[in-house]
């Protein structure tokens, strides 16, 4: 009954008209917006293609002859020959049939419009006037990458190879599928930017809405698909056929460099930072409650983007300028594309430790208008920069999915130095004197035709270069490895080499080898005891985890006694990976072999290492993994034993009443209060329930947040009588009351409800909130809510949509009668279309408002749920990145919040077993446990096998009703404190 009635629930508005009841004065004066690309006083923008030449421009790319390659994106949004069977709340499609590889035939339905052109400066005048077509009818077409024999082309679900006769612009035979099972559920962020690495394998990424189940035709019918939900860096090899995840996690990757030292980024859709940098086999941020946990589920962490200042969202892509071309203030510096802001960012490009941080200089080249959109940027062969302009005023995908796309735009531009005159031809015909070019697309390029062509008669010049003190030394070990003209001796030699970036790609070709495991073990481990460089420190923890794990662990051990790196952004997390991945199994052997080398008492081991290995063996949960734990709690310091005891909070998270053994309980007991009140609660220990009703009145918020996640989960019935006390006193507090009576919701004893319901006219309003949410999560105190409401106790309107939707999930018919009368229409489009353009009236036309009282209202009003510049809670998303300065969105945003809800912060409805149901914002989620944040910031965190039925409510958890409550007046000073506040980007002081 509950499934049926999920179709009950009261259909959401069509997103097209709420959008363009906000922005229809906009769209009309789209088609007079041409306004010029502009750029700083010492560069000069040229527009090279636009149509017909060229059309939706997702790539733009080089090959050695210096032939401009572009992949258009035309049949961008859906793709041909399919049709829509299912769109969910995060925009995954799912469609009725798979598409078949091409080519597809001119009559064949799967046959689409991207194509893949040529353009060519035949008079080496810098203007591209011959343009011709390598592929069309392609079927979502997204990147490509050149080979020896033909070109790689990117089109998912697959990755496939043309082969092309040596000087013949056309495929010579059919392609040949390498790969296929890439997702297509958000043509938005599919896989796309293929990369040569240095180590010759070909990287790409993938996007945050979309999935991976990797298999190929190169495989053995028995090997197993290669499966990840999200956005992740991979890479494929083409001469072996293996298929790997590179580093899990980032933003929404739409976009992939290599940098000279063949470090590996992409950049971010979100706001505060630039981009990830990615190290192999690391794990990154992501949407945890959509897509899960990561899939090493003892991860225990993950790193944020790179370092920056608070900005605006967002930069999708970006590069690191390595040519001499451009002014000096660009050389070694990051420069990205603002899509949302129609311009490019010049930033700082600086290490910090074994990674990147940045901080932004300028704007060089920006558009007043809206149809300047930066979606690729390519360094080329003469130093210039040259960007893909998708040119359409629309970038947000649902909005292209509901047709306000202009398929017909886009433009190619090149970014050089003022008054730059062109240079000649890059040739290739030296590739040694390419690999010294201070250009680093010249110098990749060349590294490609070495492994191409296997010229070995080049390995003594390659070899001066390699031992030289050059800079670009590593360019000629990357060609050394090329050709395989180097012993495992030699890579053994390169270690002692001055250069850290010769010696971390030593570490990375020892391991990634396989040959004479034992010397290798030997020498890194040395290596990893005496380096004294954080980026190759790093690479060897990363690049250990590919040895077999007996080999590996020494060198782990060794790791963990390097305590001078443990304040370093990546470092202590890598060893982590590296230590998890290889310990041995018994506890005891574990203990024993870092008590050896001294690694148990380091900062490194303690601050980082140890919590997380106590989690793990919690989890195993043996005999001997509990005895272990239990030593670690009689044997260490009084510090150490508040870490064990936090991550024994954190393994249990989720567990009624975990089980632990006599000797684990003794231990707990004889510390006594030192035992977190928390764990003790779940434990249950003598006592505990009662002093949890009386630090209640008094903890602060998380404190009190934590102590409440554990009642609700124990559901200890001695707590309840105490709670409702709490929501009956006087003078407790608004937050400690919102908070208890959403914890209450985990009893069903059915006086809850009277209680609240009779205390619920002296409640504050953001109380009242709490209340509704619990009295329409049991049936029971849904019909007494809906008594009050009929007697004129409650009002209508203070029950808001979501809450209505929820009630009619109980599947009660009364229910549903009664609702049916007292909420007839919930959303009323008319309405909500009258109420923008009041308040686009009363914005615009009233005077303007007060910064100082329009941060009182945002206080007020906001800050229970948003962070904005660091002031706030996260409940919702933080609006220091929100695009603040688009007052007609920010309208819309507050008025009708369930027109776009940003993802992460995505409604859910859970029925759970026992009749309740909840609803909150996803934490995280995996086959165990899904942990759950109310609209009061309380978690919860529910077993999977509690769990009747999950589904994304199409309703924000945002309250539409927020302008009523105030004045014309507060709320133009809200909007004038909102949009005063935005990031500050500071300008360039230094060359």
């Amino acid at each position: 009954m509950i499934r049926v009635l999920l179709t009950t629930i009261v259909p959401f508005v069509s997103i097209v008209a709420l959008i363009s009841a906000a922005i229809s004065e906009e769209r009309q004066t789209q088609q007079a917006d041409a306004k010029p690309i502009l750029c700083e006083d010492d560069l000069d923008v040229e527009r090279l293609l636009v149509n017909p030449e060229i059309a939706q421009p997702l790539e733009v790319k080089f090959d050695e002859r210096g032939r401009m390659w572009v992949v258009e994106y035309r049949q961008y949004p859906d793709p041909a020959g399919v049709e829509v069977t299912d769109r969910d709340e995060y925009w995954r499609v799912e469609y009725d049939k798979q598409i078949p590889p091409p080519p597809h035939a001119a009559d064949s339905p799967f046959r689409g419009t991207d194509r893949i052109t040529v353009h060519t400066d035949t008079n080496a005048n810098g203007q591209y006037d011959r343009h011709e077509i390598f592929l069309e009818g392609l079927n979502l077409a997204t990147s490509v990458a050149f080979d020896r024999d033909g070109v790689w082309v990117l089109t998912p679900p697959y990755l496939v190879f043309y082969p092309t006769e040596k000087g013949q612009l056309q495929p010579s035979g059919s392609p040949i599928v390498h790969l296929q099972g890439f997702g297509l559920e958000d043509t938005h962020s599919i896989a796309n930017s293929l990369e040569w690495g240095a180590d010759g394998w070909l990287y790409g990424v993938n996007g945050s809405t979309c999935s991976l189940s990797i298999t190929s035709p190169f495989w053995t019918t028995s090997s197993t698909p290669v499966e990840r939900s999200g956005q992740c860096v991979w890479r494929y090899h083409p001469v072996t056929h293996a298929f790997e995840i590179f580093a899990e996690g980032g933003g929404n990757s739409f976009g992939l460099e290599i940098d000279a030292h063949g470090d590996i980024y992409s950049g971010h859709n979100g706001g505060n930072t630039r981009g990830f940098h990615f190290l192999p086999g690391a794990y990154y941020l992501k949407n945890f409650g959509k897509h899960g946990d990561l899939s090493n589920s003892r991860a225990f962490g993950f790193f944020p983007g790179m370092q920056h200042h608070n900005v605006e969202r967002f930069t999708h892509h970006f590069l690191i300028y390595e040519a001499e071309a451009l002014p000096e203030r660009f050389r070694g510096q990051l420069v990205g594309i603002d899509i949302l802001h129609n311009n490019l960012v010049l930033s700082a490009f600086t290490q910090q430790g074994s990674t990147f941080q940045t901080r932004d200089l300028s704007r060089p080249v920006w558009s007043e208008g809206t149809q300047f959109r930066p979606v690729d940027l390519t360094l080329g062969f003469d130093g210039n920069l040259y960007v893909a302009d998708w040119a359409d005023s629309q970038v947000n995908h649902y909005r292209n999915h509901e047709g306000f796309i202009e398929p017909e735009t886009g433009a190619i531009y090149r970014l050089k130095a003022k008054g730059a005159v062109n240079v000649d031809p890059q040739s290739f015909e030296d590739l040694v004197a390419a690999l010294r070019s201070p250009n680093r697309a010249v110098r990749q390029t060349a590294l490609r035709l070495i492994r191409e062509r296997q010229p070995l008669e080049l390995s003594d010049e390659l070899r001066e270069l390699y031992g030289s003190e050059s800079p670009y030394a590593l360019d000629a070990y990357w060609a050394l490895h090329a050709l395989s003209a180097l012993t495992i001796e030699e890579d053994f030699a390169t270690l002692q080499r001055t250069s850290p970036w010769l010696r971390r790609w030593a570490v990375r070709f020892l391991c990634e080898q396989g040959s004479q495991p034992e010397a290798v073990v030997k020498t890194l481990a040395k290596q990893a005891r005496i380096e004294q460089d954080a980026r190759v420190v790093a690479e060897i923890a990363c690049s250990v985890r590919r040895l077999p794990d007996e080999h590996a662990w020494p060198v782990v051990q060794q790791l963990l006694t390097r305590d001078e790196f443990a304040d370093d952004p990546f470092l202590p997390l890598l060893v982590w990976w590296a230590f998890e991945q290889s310990r041995p199994e018994d506890p005891q052997q574990v203990q024993a072999d870092l008590q050896a080398v001294g690694a148990d008492r380091s900062t490194l081991y303690t601050k980082t290492v140890e919590s997380r290995l106590v989690r793990c063996w919690a989890g195993e949960g043996t005999a001997a993994h509990w005895s272990a734990i239990a030593t670690l709690l009689d044997t260490n310091s009084a510090e150490r034993v508040l870490g064990i005891l936090d991550a024994l909070g954190e393994a249990f998270s989720g567990l009624a009443s975990p089980k632990v053994s006599s000797d684990l309980k003794g231990s707990l007991v004889a510390l006594g209060a030192e035992v977190p009140l928390p764990l003790r609660l779940r434990l249950r220990f003598e006592g505990a329930s009662e002093e949890t009703i009386d630090q209640l009145k008094t903890l602060s918020g998380r404190e009190r947040s934590e102590l409440l996640k554990v009642i609700s989960e124990v559901k200890a019935e001695e707590m309840v009588d105490p709670l409702l006390s709490l929501i009956a006193a006087d003078g407790v507090a608004d937050s400690v009351q919102a908070e208890v009576i959403s914890t209450l919701g985990a009893f069903a004893d059915p006086r809850i409800g009277r209680v609240v319901l009779k205390r619920y006219g002296e409640l504050s309003s953001r109380v009242k909130s709490a209340a509704v949410d619990l009295l329409v999560s049991r049936a029971s105190w849904t019909e007494l809510l809906l008594e009050a409401v009929d007697a004129g106790r409650i009002e209508s309107k203070q029950v808001p949509v979501l809450a209505v939707n929820r009630m009619k999930l109980h599947g009660d018919p009364e229910i549903l009668q009664r609702i049916h009368v007292l909420w007839p229409t919930v959303v009323d489009p008319q309405k909500l279309e009258e109420n923008l353009h009041r308040w686009t009236r009363i914005l615009s036309v009233g005077g303007r408002g007060d910064i100082d009282r329009g941060k009182l209202a945002y206080e007020k009003h906001c800050a229970a749920c948003h962070q904005l510049n660091g002031q706030g809670r996260k409940l919702g998303p933080d609006l220091t990145s929100y695009q603040r300065s688009n007052r007609a969105m920010m309208l819309l945003a507050i008025l009708a919040p369930s027109a776009e809800i940003r993802e992460g912060f995505e409604n859910a409805i859970v029925v759970l077993d026992d009749g309740s149901i909840l609803n909150g914002i996803i934490g995280r989620q995996n086959d165990e446990i899904l942990e759950l944040t109310d609209t009061q910031g309380a978690k919860r965190v529910i077993p999977r096998e509690k769990i009747e039925l999950m589904k994304i409510s199409p309703v924000s958890i945002m309250p539409d009703s927020l302008l009523e409550k105030i004045q014309d007046q507060e709320a133009r000073d809200l909007f004038e404190f909102l949009q005063s506040q935005p990031a500050a980007i500071p300008q360039a002081t230094e060359k």
